[in-house]
């Protein structure tokens, strides 16, 4: 990092890392391993941290520099105390700002997952009864997602799968692969589905196919009410715009006859 304010934000992460007792937030860490499931999980929590710290740090030397600038330009006079609230006040809404940043992205994954759900399940119900075992379905459907991502935006269910054939390749027991997907993925669907596939490989393939079609029609419906959902608040987020809009045109419009009727004589 050549940047001088994140190299003084780890050196000084790193020394409370050293005298801290009380550990990592773990709220921050899952959702960031959520987010980035292939990257180190320790190493990627410290950036986010230093980088937290970092941003605080810049904020506080403009606002120091300010402080000063104004004292001995004697353009202000006794705002110590006024600069150090600013100070305290600024780093407090930085770093909220950027966990609030980070759980904004957490729920659109989430809204992507259970957007993908009803068409994994339909897939999977297909190929399962045109006679794949449920391990090659899983590899099979991972890779469909994987081209069709090309170009487009980051597909989390496809990161998933990817992260559970590479431990059914490396001899993980399927249960326990499948019941950690569901797991990671941390939507009700999933680990419903999850515990569904777990038990199918103890009773059978002909039990698991009619579980299947429920489950897929109940994705399909779910599907409708959050898409239904997401264009009511579509609609309530262009309300503001909208209403700003008018109030431009109604001042556009009566300004110039206000000015109009004052020179009537």
């Amino acid at each position: 990092m050549k940047n001088p304010f994140f190299q003084l934000a780890a050196w000084i992460y790193g020394k409370h890392k050293q005298n801290r007792s009380n550990g990592r937030n773990q709220m921050i860490y899952k959702e960031l391993s959520q987010l980035h499931p292939f990257e180190d999980q320790e190493k990627l929590y410290e950036n986010y941290q230093i980088k937290k710290m970092a941003t605080v740090v810049s904020a506080w030397t403009v606002e120091i520099i300010y402080v000063i600038f104004f004292h001995f330009s004697n353009r202000s006079e006794n705002r110590w105390m006024e600069g150090a609230l600013f100070l305290l006040l600024s780093g407090v809404l930085i770093s909220m700002a950027m966990d609030s940043d980070l759980k904004k992205n957490c729920r659109k994954r989430s809204r992507q997952l259970l957007m993908d759900y009803g068409r994994f399940v339909n897939r999977l119900r297909l190929y399962l009864s045109a006679g794949l075992t449920l391990k090659n379905a899983f590899v099979r459907i991972m890779r469909e997602l994987k081209k069709e991502k090309r170009g487009k935006e980051k597909c989390y269910l496809q990161e998933e799968m990817q992260i559970a054939c590479y431990r059914l390749e490396n001899g993980v027991l399927e249960e326990k692969v499948y019941q950690d997907f569901g797991r990671r993925c941390d939507e009700m669907p999933y680990r419903r589905l999850c515990f569904l596939l777990a038990m199918h490989l103890k009773q059978g393939n002909h039990q698991l196919l009619l579980l299947l079609e429920k489950e897929a029609d109940s994705a399909q419906e779910e599907r409708r009410n959050m898409a239904k959902k997401l264009g009511e608040e579509a609609g309530t987020k262009l309300l503001f715009p909208m209403m700003l809009m008018l109030g431009i045109v109604m001042f556009l419009i009566l300004i110039p006859a206000y000015f109009s009727f004052g020179t009537i004589s």
